[in-house]
């Protein structure tokens, strides 16, 4: 039966990225609300699916800054994106060495750290994703969430209102559950500037997306803030540099495990252990 990975500061600075789902608030002001004004939150949800086709590919270096009980950690990280669902994460030290490293095509992932004596190996279900990423997310919603176009949650209820301080729409999604999700969406372009996932009215997952930008054509957050209940963690991704639809080839993320370490397989919930 294999020993589950546990979070390391290291992974954190690298590999808590995408998460994913979740925003904090904006500065505080009173936003009037725009005319016409959209009620029915079919619009608003139609606009942010239209807002969020996004690049085809992603690539982007960014700055990691991480608070935890260990204290401030800076470090730099590579994130390579191939919608719909194929990641490479590389977590650098501040002299870019490679600290850790996952890499999935969308079904398989594998993921190390350096120094480790162990590699793992599984197939990319939520909750092997989310022992290295600290949200159990499919690849294809991660690869989303990381241009700033999180997905929406599998929903009943909506709701619908104008937030006067943030000044966006703010549509409320419940989930099964006790899952419920806010979103928090610019007027007109549909920009996801805010969101949160909530359990049980716990907040789980809060991040936040800023300073936009225009990159070939899409309009893109070059600041993500990632706050998450578990581990207490608190995240800053400043994006230095970003390119996208380049295109990129299946080796781009194909992994293989360093020679010497131990393959340890992870299996998902519904497969029988190794």
């Amino acid at each position: 039966m294999p020993t589950s990975p546990t979070f390391t500061e290291a992974r954190a600075v690298g590999l808590l990225v995408c998460c994913a789902l979740a925003l904090t608030a904006c500065p505080s002001s009173d936003h009037a609300p725009p005319s016409p004004l959209m009620r029915d939150p079919a619009e608003v949800i139609a606009l942010i699916a239209g807002s969020a086709g996004g690049p085809s590919t992603l690539a982007v270096e960014a700055r990691a800054t991480h608070y935890g009980a260990a204290g401030v950690i800076k470090g730099k990280l590579a994130a390579v994106v191939r919608r719909p669902g194929a990641i490479r994460f590389t977590a650098l030290s501040p002299t870019d060495d490679v600290v850790s490293v996952m890499a999935t095509d969308g079904d398989r992932f594998t993921a190390f750290e350096r120094g480790a004596d162990v590699c793992y190996i599984g197939r990319a279900c939520p909750e092997n994703v989310g022992r290295f990423v600290p949200v159990a997310m499919e690849t294809d919603q991660l690869a989303g969430a990381l241009s700033g176009r999180p997905p929406l949650i599998a929903h009943g209820a909506e709701t619908l209102t104008w937030d006067r301080r943030v000044g966006a729409y703010r549509l409320e999604l419940e989930g099964q559950g006790g899952l419920l999700q806010r979103v928090w969406a610019r007027h007109p372009a549909g920009e996801v500037v805010r969101a949160q996932l909530l359990r049980d009215g716990q907040v789980t997952v809060d991040l936040t997306y800023d300073d936009h930008r225009v990159v070939d054509g899409h309009r893109l957050p070059h600041r993500v803030d990632v706050k998450l209940a578990r581990g207490d963690t608190d995240l800053r991704l400043v994006y230095r540099t970003v390119d996208v639809d380049l295109p990129l080839e299946d080796a781009a993320f194909a992994l293989e495990c360093p020679r010497g370490t131990r393959v340890e397989p992870l299996p998902c919930p519904d497969e029988a252990p190794p």
